[in-house]
């Protein structure tokens, strides 16, 4: 939107939270202009393997472990999220399919 948070802090308010509760948070990256505690969302192709892939990426911690998981067909996206998509892998899915018991 092209606000410097900084600045507009003073007038951010929210139902529920208190007013020092907000600050002004690090850059995730350099190359990211997010703040880092924007929510982090794996997004995949909606299949029940793409699930269980993003599922295994979150217990892998490579990247860090998403707030969310989304199929790519969510029509809403949050505003400052911040998106990776995961990419399909049935290897990675039976792992965890077979890790939960289920055959």
């Amino acid at each position: 939107m092209g606000v410097v948070v900084s600045r507009a802090l003073p007038f951010i308010h929210c139902d529920g939270q208190p007013a020092t509760g907000w600050s002004v948070p690090a850059t995730a990256s350099a190359n990211d202009s997010r703040p880092a505690l924007a929510p982090l969302v794996f997004v995949t192709d909606g299949s029940f393997d793409g699930l269980l892939t993003a599922v295994f990426d979150a217990w892998a911690g490579q990247p860090p472990s998403p707030d969310e998981i989304h199929a790519a067909t969510r029509v809403q996206q949050g505003l400052f999220d911040r998106r990776l998509a995961v990419a399909t892998d049935k290897t990675k899915a039976a792992r965890v399919w077979s890790g939960t018991g289920r055959f």
